[in-house]
């Protein structure tokens, strides 16, 4: 019983440290490619299309981040416990 709850929960560290990288990369897809440099004198459309990608860039990358790190706790938290088993 207890062994069948530790893979769940393994595969499920897993599953947010995928996402996190994912994240990450959807992040910095978006900060690369979406908004890039700025532009030099941008019209208003522009201005609003550019910070629209520049903020799904950061939050995306913040919260991969954060998965990232939760993941790496949570793998950590259940090598302890499968050691004190």
């Amino acid at each position: 019983m207890i062994g069948n709850i530790g893979n769940k929960l393994k595969a499920l560290v897993s599953a947010v440290w995928i996402s996190g990288i994912m994240l990450i990369f959807i992040g910095i897809y978006f900060l690369a490619v979406g908004a890039g440099i700025p532009y030099q004198d941008p019209t208003v459309e522009l201005t609003i299309k550019w910070e629209a990608n520049y903020l799904a860039g950061t939050m995306c990358t913040k919260c991969g981040v954060a998965f990232f790190i939760i993941s790496i706790v949570g793998y950590v938290v259940l090598r302890i416990c499968r050691r004190g088993r």
